[in-house]
């Protein structure tokens, strides 16, 4: 049976799809805590008082976040790595085979340059996406204390968006191309989980990539925009939590 000009069991193989969402949810709360906890110390501390002397406030956030993401990611390609290397060193078989049968499985796989590349995009600019939110978790709190009620919407946002590619996955939606799917592909906060691998093995058009990684560029540069004047306005701000208004 054709759905627009798809098969409905033409898809990736929903095992690789859960391991990248676990990975990529595990990875971004982990950097979302660090990034949110590090600004919300300095602030605490009043060390960013003197650093903005000469410094300016979104050079500093930017910093802080890229470094932060910088050194998660770089913990976690390590592992990945070494138990690649494991598993080749002591013949994890049935490890290998899983990959080999999750990859397989996927149908029809068409890997293109281009969909490699607007997928990197797409996965960086994602990824300074939920570190600018935890960023402007850190910023709108005076002290280190009030940073858990803060973290709580950055938590949901997570969880919203990694359960919402859960849930069509499991169903299989997400290899129908209808009005839902292409919204996850594209909507920044859902297109993090599904349209980078989806991407990488030729499964949605360059067109929806495109749309998908543009889209991501622009919540990108507003959220750095909306975050660095936040974090400029309460830096000598110690009252209440900050509030939405």
């Amino acid at each position: 049976k054709q759905v627009v000009g798809q098969k409905k069991s033409d898809g990736i193989n929903s095992n690789l799809m859960l391991a990248y969402i676990c990975i990529l949810v595990f990875a971004l709360a982990l950097c979302g805590e660090s990034i949110s906890t590090s600004v919300a110390m300095e602030k605490s501390t009043r060390v960013i008082e003197y650093l903005t002397i000469n410094v300016k406030p979104i050079v500093l956030i930017m910093g802080k976040v890229i470094a932060m993401t910088c050194v998660l990611f770089t913990q976690i390609i390590s592992a990945l790595i070494c138990f690649i290397i494991s598993s080749q060193v002591y013949g994890d078989a049935g490890t290998k085979k899983a990959v080999y049968e999750w990859i397989s499985e996927s149908e029809n796989v068409s890997i293109s340059t281009a969909g490699v590349l607007l997928s990197i995009v797409l996965f960086v600019c994602g990824i300074l996406v939920f570190g600018m939110m935890a960023g402007l978790a850190g910023a709108a709190v005076s002290r280190v204390e009030a940073l858990g009620e803060s973290m709580k919407i950055y938590s949901i946002i997570l969880i919203v968006g990694a359960y919402g590619a859960m849930f069509l996955t499991n169903s299989g939606q997400i290899n129908e191309l209808t009005p839902v799917t292409i919204g996850a592909f594209i909507f920044p906060v859902t297109a993090l989980f599904v349209a980078p691998v989806y991407a990488v093995f030729g499964k949605i058009s360059l067109a929806i990539i495109a749309v998908s990684a543009l889209v991501m560029a622009v919540t990108a540069v507003l959220l750095i925009i909306f975050v660095s004047r936040v974090y400029e306005g309460m830096i000598y701000y110690s009252g209440e939590t900050l509030k939405l208004k």
